[in-house]
């Protein structure tokens, strides 16, 4: 298997599911939106760091305080790689994007999740949950 950028390739297969990998899927896939200014002029006592988060499918006055998300893993933020339903919605980003997405279970702790960005070549990202398989590969397609 070959990608473009080795070492993106080698960052996303080492990165663990978390709040980290859940963050990048949720930009970067997904759609959510990161600010570093206050949009709403919200009031918020753990602000260590100033930022906000809005879902694609929040409305306009629906901002989540970025130090909370990770302080408290919010429950705001889906937890892409560690909650199989959460995952599930983007494997069907996936699909929609026509990737050719598809999950493969091997054994209870051998995943991999196949995607083809050209007619006739396959990409498959294996991890230990079908979870991180998914979310591995989505982040391997928007960035490639």
């Amino acid at each position: 298997m070959s990608h473009k950028g080795g070492n993106k390739m080698s960052h996303i297969n080492e990165m663990e599911a978390g709040p980290e990998l859940d963050v990048l899927v949720a930009e970067q896939v997904m759609g959510w939106t990161y600010r570093s200014d206050n949009p709403v002029n919200m009031e918020c006592p753990e602000v260590a760091e100033p930022g906000w988060w809005h879902s694609p499918e929040w409305q306009d006055g629906d901002w989540e305080c970025a130090s909370c998300l990770f302080k408290y893993q919010s429950d705001v933020m889906p937890r892409y790689s560690s909650d199989i339903a959460a995952a599930w919605k983007v494997l069907e980003k996936l699909v929609e994007m026509k990737k050719g997405a598809c999950v493969h279970g091997y054994s209870a702790d051998e995943w991999a999740c196949s995607y083809s960005k050209r007619v006739g070549v396959v990409q498959f990202i294996q991890a230990d949950t079908a979870q991180l398989a998914i979310c591995r590969a989505a982040l391997f397609l928007v960035e490639e």
